[in-house]
């Protein structure tokens, strides 16, 4: 549906239950604060948050509104979170815009592609609400009704796999005990004992990450690169425990291919024999403990030479 029809069409049709009916709502190029509790995920548009509560506890800029600012054009990507389960297989060093939103982020967002002067793309969790956005929308107008692409990336095979990396990444369900495993690099979502309570994570090397729930009943970890057992601390009278490991028959499977797909296209299996230099060095060590081995068989024996 069009973005005026989003706004004018009746509650019944967007909310079931309290809850958006939609597993993920996509916006190209529209500002909404029409934002039942889901999943959002914004192409050069921003979710309108209300300011701040200053009575209430905590640091209003943690809980504060997105702001969106002029446009930037040719915007340099200088970092980005690979860890981040949307960008799973996806190739941000190549990635380029010819003109990208300013965006101004609460605390509680994380930033997971940083810009050269603005954030490019970011994840806020709140209230039973997450947003994925993105800075830049994809097709800009041109005088005269025209139009053309906003970014390259479109084009490339990677946009499909972030695509599908975000809906998977947004709709994910993995609370725990609701899965007996998890994939490397997958989210899960921890459920706090009481809002605002921070939650301790332990990694298979030993090593506790702290997360602070920021007055939320849950939190999410994406910190899942390493296969083994995650124990967690903060969710309730007990502790609680997940584990990761490669039940994946992709990542599994360790068996040398014959055909490499790169980029689109097979890349040929080429089998060729060269000459190569041999070193020298173990024939001469081997020579030597043979004259060693000679000499003390001598010297045992007591014969003159």
């Amino acid at each position: 549906m069009s973005t005026r029809e989003y706004e004018e069409t009746a509650e019944s049709r967007l909310t079931e239950g309290g809850r958006s009916k939609f597993d993920v709502v996509i916006l190209d190029q529209h500002d909404t604060g029409r934002l039942p509790p889901g999943n959002y995920l914004f192409f050069g548009g921003i979710p309108l948050l209300p300011e701040a509560d200053p009575d209430q506890e905590g640091d209003p800029q943690a809980r504060g509104p997105v702001r969106g600012g002029p446009a930037v054009r040719q915007e340099l990507i200088v970092d980005w979170d690979e860890s981040h389960p949307a960008l799973r297989y996806v190739s941000v060093e190549r990635l380029w815009m010819f003109e990208t939103r300013r965006l101004d982020l609460p605390d509680d967002a994380q930033v997971v592609i940083e810009g050269e002067t603005t954030p490019v793309m970011a994840h806020l969790a709140r209230d039973g609400r997450q947003y994925l956005i993105l800075g830049f929308h994809l097709v800009r107008d041109l005088p005269g009704g025209m139009e053309e692409l906003n970014t390259p990336w479109v084009e490339r095979v990677s946009f499909p796999v972030f695509v599908y990396n975000a809906l998977r990444f947004l709709t994910a369900t993995s609370t725990l005990g609701a899965r007996p495993s998890l994939e490397p690099a997958e989210a899960v979502t921890i459920p706090v004992a009481r809002a605002g309570r921070s939650v301790e994570v332990t990694r298979p090397d030993g090593h506790t990450v702290s997360l602070d729930s920021r007055e939320r009943t849950e939190v999410r970890f994406g910190g899942t690169a390493e296969v083994g057992l995650y124990r967690v601390r903060g969710t309730g009278p007990t502790d609680e425990a997940f584990a990761v490991n490669l039940f994946s028959e992709r990542e599994s499977d360790i068996r040398p291919v014959d055909r490499l797909v790169v980029g689109g296209q097979a890349a040929a299996v080429t089998v060729a024999t060269g000459r190569v230099n041999q070193p020298l060095w173990p024939y001469l060590l081997l020579a030597a403990f043979a004259l060693l081995f000679f000499e003390w068989y001598v010297y045992n024996r007591r014969v003159r030479v």
